[in-house]
């Protein structure tokens, strides 16, 4: 099986770098301390009034998604942004673009980089959200459809940050567009979410059709991300000519 030269050659510039682990280790010893501060701190109430609130433990388990899902959102577009925009600022771009990799290795490689690090960062906090299995109150498939909704999630806003980096031409510009963006259209799902009793929305179809739209668009920035760089290729060498 031919592995993608891009991701090949991002994957030994992670591999020797302590960004990654670093992060990780960051990510989930600080979740992992959420956790046992509120488990201490229940614990405490509980010793004081001699009851045990289990909804607490259930806040827990939201407020540890809320801020994983929150990180999801800042860091899936960082790691995309400037893919294709720092190339051009290295000029490196032009020497890709003459070699024999097609404009969909390039950008499927910039992808699979990227979601590989939210891969291993999202899986490896899974422990910590299971730790809610302790006292009930969620189950297995919960546990799954909510990283489901995190790898979507991670998708959807890598695509938008390879879009933003493929039409930009310097990283800065990429970056602030795509975090606009993100912000712009998790606002909306954020409002219906919000307001999906009044407009008589069921929860689950709500949320099943929002993951179907995430992953129709992550498809669509994708091709169009594809198409940029056929462009820019075509251009360089009618330049050349």
């Amino acid at each position: 099986m031919r592995l993608n030269p891009v991701y090949k050659k991002e994957a030994l510039i992670s591999a020797r770098s302590y960004t990654l682990p670093f992060s990780i280790t960051a990510v989930n010893a600080a979740l992992t301390l959420l956790v046992l501060i509120s488990l201490y701190a229940i614990s405490s109430n509980a010793e004081d009034t001699g009851e045990i609130a289990y909804t607490s433990f259930l806040r827990v388990y939201y407020l540890i998604a809320g801020i994983e899902f929150l990180m999801i959102l800042l860091l899936s577009p960082a790691l995309t942004a400037s893919s294709v925009t720092s190339e051009r600022e290295r000029k490196t771009l032009g020497i890709l673009l003459t070699t024999q990799l097609t404009p969909a290795d390039i950008i499927l490689g910039k992808l699979m980089s990227a979601m590989s690090t939210m891969a291993v960062i999202i899986l490896s906090s899974a422990p910590v959200l299971a730790t809610v299995f302790i006292y009930g109150g969620v189950t297995v498939w919960q546990i799954l459809l909510l990283l489901l909704i995190y790898f979507v999630t991670a998708i959807y806003t890598a695509s938008i940050g390879i879009l933003s980096s493929t039409l930009a031409r310097s990283s800065a510009i990429a970056t602030a567009a795509a975090y606009a963006a993100i912000f712009v259209s998790f606002g909306l799902m954020g409002a219906l979410l919000y307001f999906r009793d009044s407009m008589g929305l069921e929860t689950g179809k709500l949320i099943s059709g929002m993951l179907i739209t995430m992953a129709f668009f992550s498809v669509l920035m994708i091709m169009l991300s594809e198409r940029g760089i056929h462009l820019e290729r075509h251009s360089r060498r009618k330049r050349k000519q």
